[in-house]
Parts: C-alpha cells; sequence; structure tokens
C-alpha cells in the first residue's frame, strides 16, 4: 500500500487521501458496496493499483462473492495472537504451524513456520527481462491474484505446485479469464526442493539496435560499518566440502554453437570458495580460487587466495584469518602486456622490510593446501634488503641469496649496491671496488673464462680501457699486502714488489725497446755446460750463462757462441 495514505468509506466507493510531493492528494475509487475497509486494504497490497484506479475508475471482477461487513471488524479486535482466517462464516486465529499444514495440504509441499520461502513465486519475462519473488499467489481464489499481480508472455509463474509459462499478457488491476489451458502452458512440478534454477532467458533479436539480453541488477545505498550490510550476493556453505562457486559455460566446441547432442555446453571457468578439499575428506583448502581446464578438460584451480593462514602448512590447523595471507599462481604462465610503461611493483615502507622473489623447490605438498609454505623448500630469493634509507641514495640494496638442500642460508651470491652501483659476488659486504668477487676457495677460480668459440681479431678473454695513459689496469696481491706484488698501467709499464714497496720495473722506452728501471738488473737463465737448453730450442739471439765457462752465451738459432763469435 502507499506509505503515508488513508482511506475511509465514500459513496460508492473510497475515498483515498495520500501525500504527493508533501501535498495531500485525494483521489475515489469505485468498488462494490459490500467491500469492507479492512478488506479493500487487504487486498490492495500493489500501490500500483491504487494508483491506477484513482481517477475513479471500477475495480471489475476485484472481488467475487463479497461477503465483508463492519461486524469484521470486531470480530478481528477479539482475535488473540496468529493468523486471522475466515472459513465457513467466522474469524479464527490460526498458529504459523496450522498456517504450514494449510498451504502443504494445497499442494505446496512442506511450508512450516521455519521454511525458507511460503509458496514462492518466481517470474521471469524474456521479453522485458525482470525478477520478482511472491507469496501469495496460492493464498488467493481465482479470479482474486489477477488484481494483484502483473504477467507478460513467456514468464514463468509457479501455482499449486505446478510451473507454469504465460501465453497471454495480464497488466496489473484488468480482468483475467483464470488459470485456463490457453494462458498459461503447464510445464511440470515444483521441484521437491523447491525453485533451484533461474534461467534469465535472452535472444539474440536485439542484434546491433537494442538490448535483447537480460540483466540481474542489485542496487546497494549501504556500507558494512557494523554489519554485513551491503552484501549484495551472499552464500552459506552449508557443510566443510561444499563449493560455493559462479560458473561459467560454454560449448565443448567454444567456436560452435551448442548442441546437446554434438556439442554440448560444459563448464569452463569456475570462481569461488570453499574450505574443505573435494578429493579429501580430512583435506583442507581453505581459499578463493579460479579454475579453468586442464587438456582433459578437467577443472583445475590456477589462482587462489587464503582465508586460512596456510603459509607454515596450516592444513587442517589452520587458523581462519591471517595477517599475512597466501596467494598463489597453479600451472600458469603470468605476463604483463607491457605498452605504456606497465611495471611489476613489489613495494614496502623504506628499510621496513625485505622485498623479495623466491624460487622454492618440489610442488604442493600432500596433505597441505596449495598455499602451504616449507621454509625447507627455499632455493633462491632476489630481494631488495631492508638496509635503512638514510639518505644520500644509501640503503635499499640489491642482493641474491642462496640456500641449501634444508632451506638454510649459503649466504649472499650478488650484491650491488644502490648509492654508487658497485657490485660484490660472493659477500653482502662492500667493497672499494666497481666489481669485486669473494672467492669460495678451495677448487674455484676467482675468475674463470672459457668461451665455446675461438675469439675474434680485437677481441680478448679480459680487456680494461682506461680514460687516461697511466691509469693501473692490473693488480696482484697477498692479503695483508701494502703494495701490488705485480701491477700494470695503461702504457704497459709492469712494476713488483714484495707486496711492501716497488722495486723492480720493465717498461716500453721507445719503438721497439723495452728496458729496466735504472738500478734493476735483468737475469738470464744459468747452467753449466752440461745442463744448458740446445740453441735450437730457444731459438736464434736468446742469451744464457754457462756456469762452467763462467760467461755469458748466446744462440744463433743452431750453435751456442761467446761474444767473440765462436762455438763454444
Amino acid at each position: 500500500m502507499t506509505p503515508n495514505a488513508e482511506i475511509e468509506p465514500s459513496g460508492t466507493g473510497y475515498r483515498v487521501t495520500r501525500l504527493v510531493d508533501g501535498r495531500s492528494q485525494v483521489n475515489t475509487i469505485t468498488v462494490p458496496v459490500s467491500v469492507s475497509p479492512v478488506e479493500f486494504i487487504a487486498r490492495i497490497t500493489d500501490a500500483s493499483v491504487v494508483e491506477g484506479l484513482a481517477a475513479g475508475g471500477v475495480l471489475t471482477g476485484y472481488y467475487p462473492n463479497p461477503t465483508f461487513a463492519d461486524a469484521d471488524l470486531t470480530a478481528l479486535a477479539a482475535l488473540g495472537d496468529g493468523y486471522p482466517r475466515r472459513a465457513s462464516g467466522a474469524w479464527a486465529a490460526r498458529s504459523a504451524a496450522q498456517v504450514g499444514a494449510d498451504l502443504a495440504l494445497a499442494g505446496l509441499g512442506d511450508v512450516t513456520a521455519t521454511s525458507a520461502a511460503v509458496s514462492q513465486v518466481l517470474a521471469v519475462s524474456a521479453t522485458t527481462p525482470t525478477f520478482a519473488l511472491r507469496d501469495d499467489m496460492d493464498r488467493l481464489a481465482a479470479p482474486d491474484w489477477a488484481v494483484l499481480t502483473r504477467y507478460e508472455v513467456g514468464q514463468i509463474v509457479a501455482r499449486a505446485g505446478r510451473l507454469l509459462r504465460v501465453n497471454t499478457a495480464h497488466t496489473t488491476g484488468s480482468t483475467y479469464a483464470g488459470w485456463t489451458s490457453g494462458n498459461f502452458t503447464d510445464i511440470g512440478a515444483v521441484p521437491s526442493t523447491g525453485i533451484t534454477r533461474l534461467t534469465l532467458r535472452g535472444s539474440s533479436a536485439g542484434a546491433d539496435t537494442y538490448d535483447s539480453t537480460p540483466h540481474l541488477v542489485i542496487e546497494s545505498y549501504q556500507r558494512p560499518q557494523t554489519g554485513p550490510f551491503g552484501e549484495a550476493i551472499r552464500f552459506h556453505a552449508m557443510q566443510p566440502q561444499s563449493k560455493q562457486m559462479i560458473s561459467w559455460w560454454f560449448a565443448t566446441d567454444p567456436s560452435s554453437s551448442p548442441d546437446p547432442s554434438t556439442n554440448p555446453l560444459r563448464q569452463m571457468v569456475w570462481a569461488g570458495a570453499h574450505y574443505g578439499a573435494q578429493d579429501d575428506a580430512d583435506g583442507v583448502h581453505g581459499h578463493f580460487s579460479i579454475e579453468v581446464p586442464d587438456s582433459t578438460l578437467a577443472l583445475r584451480s590456477r589462482f587462489g587466495i587464503d582465508f586460512l593462514d596456510n603459509r607454515q602448512g596450516g592444513g587442517s590447523a589452520g587458523a581462519v584469518g591471517a595477517d599475512v595471507t597466501s596467494s598463489y599462481f597453479a600451472n600458469t604462465d603470468v605476463s604483463i602486456r607491457q605498452g605504456n610503461g606497465e611495471v611489476f611493483r613489489i613495494t614496502s615502507g623504506a628499510g621496513s622490510a625485505e622485498r623479495v622473489i623466491e624460487f622454492a623447490a618440489g610442488g604442493q605438498t600432500t596433505g597441505q593446501p596449495p598455499g602451504y609454505f616449507a621454509t625447507a623448500n627455499r632455493r633462491w630469493q632476489v630481494l631488495c634488503d631492508q638496509t635503512s634509507e638514510s639518505g644520500s641514495d644509501v640503503g635499499a640494496d640489491f642482493q641474491i641469496r642462496h640456500f641449501t638442500d634444508g632451506g638454510v642460508s649459503g649466504g649472499t651470491a650478488m650484491f650491488l649496491k644502490r648509492s654508487n652501483g658497485t657490485a660484490v659476488f660472493g659477500s653482502a659486504s662492500a667493497q672499494a671496488a666497481q666489481v669485486t668477487a669473494i672467492s669460495a676457495g678451495g677448487s674455484f677460480h676467482g675468475f674463470f673464462s672459457a668461451p665455446l668459440l675461438a675469439l675474434s681479431s680485437g677481441f680478448a678473454h679480459f680487456a680494461a680501457k682506461s680514460v687516461a695513459a697511466g691509469d693501473r689496469c692490473l693488480d696482484f696481491r697477498v692479503s695483508g699486502d701494502s703494495a701490488a706484488r705485480l701491477k700494470s698501467d695503461t702504457n704497459g709499464k709492469l712494476e713488483w714488489s714484495n707486496g711492501t714497496s716497488s722495486d723492480t720495473t720493465l717498461e716500453r722506452k721507445t719503438t721497439g725497446v723495452l728496458g729496466l728501471g735504472t738500478g734493476h738488473a735483468f737475469r738470464t737463465g744459468l747452467a753449466a755446460t752440461g745442463s744448458r737448453p740446445s740453441a735450437s730450442s730457444v731459438g736464434q739471439g736468446s742469451q744464457f750463462f754457462d756456469t762452467t765457462l763462467n760467461r755469458p752465451i748466446w744462440s744463433t738459432g743452431s750453435a751456442w757462441v761467446g761474444a767473440d763469435g765462436l762455438s763454444v
């Protein structure tokens, strides 16, 4: 009934006074004279009826056998608690159980005071997609329902335990011939468990001209401040292994239209939440997941978010709720299609926590939920560390860590310092070098180059390019040395020391000439005559000191000769 309205007898009808935009609006409706105000109010349950007949229209066929009188008011007032019912010319109060029994006798099945629906009626229109649930259809005798309900061709309604399709349109307030075969087609019994499926049937009739697709629109105006307000769709899990899923069905061959025999519809995408594992009565998942088919067309979880604390092996003991939850992808390639500067970003408060990407061994652990995380499975971590950002680009340095078979950290394999870009291999400790390798020792080379193919002309296993001539490019030391044991600069000068101070140099003096430093000496090989190398093996021009002859000798390429040129 329209809110803020008063109804009172007036001549051959009733005068309805309503508040419209803050002002009183008076209308008179003509009805059979025997209809009492109580019955008028009880029967007019749709405000559109009052509005549609507000201009003095007549309620034709409104009530077939009116027997109400003003005495009914007295009888109703005398009733105790319960639901009023008029039978055999008298009013009586009925309990909830009695009302349920009455409805059951009418063919509605088990309808009790605790039933979720009392003769709910489902209406679905193909031409004007709408959705409605009513509970008054089977409580009215024909043609009473004709005044209260609007029907359109294609709607499905339930009455007396049967599902009926509307064949003839009917508008609220007009006369209707009744539940005849011409107006309705019986399409089957209402399922014993109630109406279990709702189909909003659309068509391709609209093409690109008008919308012929049905829509389910739920409007919300509330926020969840103190309760579960604003929940437009709600799923209730009634047993641990139940799944509450939204399902998308396509033809088995989606490139063709579905056919029940040759190309049936089947599930292709699931999205929803569940607690128990469907293939393990004792297993627990406790997650929201999105599932799509594998190569056998079996649905498999590809993405999930846990609502249990499963990261450290929750399983059946996983607590509901977690300060840090677990999300996962399973058998899924993840791509970021970049075209406008998009990035994959991991954020944290400056210096507050490490930002880590981790590589682990093994798949899903048997008996554990998909989001289960075992620290023993850790193998590699790529991370931005939690070094405090104290200014001048200091902090938030980059590391790669390696782990043992037991998931224990084996240290830092590579460290990159953000402030200056220096790199350290084998340690997380910054060094006074642009690139540093901290060798593990033992049978490992500190640096080893082994190209698969021969190097092309102009390329080297090791190359250094200096800004200025004379810059040092090689420096070899023993731990604790204060001076390089051997160093070389970009002019080609070699310099040796005992680890404390330089004492020997060899450098290019001029074109084609090498020379030792001032005061430095060059010592050739020496041995007795019988132990000296052959002149041919050392080559022409080689110098040697013969300790038997006690003098230097030179090779001609075939013989040793003295300073006088004679063979010795």
